[in-house]
């Protein structure tokens, strides 16, 4: 008598819905902590931007809309957002902004375009597209 060893089919199908399931559960965590990442990359720019902001409003008494008139390089395309400098308004204060492109990006599936901004003061707005 010969001793067969080695997986059944059912053995090896249990073992896939297992991975699978776990992969499910992780993926969206996953691609919320990615995007975590990239909104950061976008808060360090519109840190600069603020901070050059700052610096032409002390020397022009005024903030600026173009990047030409700022001293940090023309960042307004990046990688996964577009960036502009604003003239903030009495009642916002919204210095710069980041806007999401589609680059890459989680929440165009749920028609979520969504823009990251910073005041005078510093504040920064970051909404939740999940």
């Amino acid at each position: 008598m010969r001793i067969r060893s080695g997986f059944t089919i059912v053995e090896l199908v249990v073992v896939v819905v297992i991975i699978g399931i776990l992969a499910a559960l992780a993926l969206p965590q996953y691609i919320k902590t990615v995007e975590r990442a990239r909104q950061s990359e976008a808060m360090a720019n519109l840190a600069a931007i603020k901070g050059a902001q700052v610096r032409y409003y002390l020397e022009n008494a005024n903030y600026t809309t173009n990047f030409d008139n700022l001293d940090i390089d023309n960042t307004s395309t990046g990688t996964y957002f577009n960036y502009m400098p604003l003239n903030p308004g009495s009642a916002t204060g919204v210095v710069a902004n980041a806007t999401r492109t589609g680059v890459k990006n989680p929440c165009v599936a749920a028609k979520k375009n969504y823009t990251i901004n910073i005041t005078n003061n510093g504040t920064i707005s970051v909404p939740d597209c999940f």
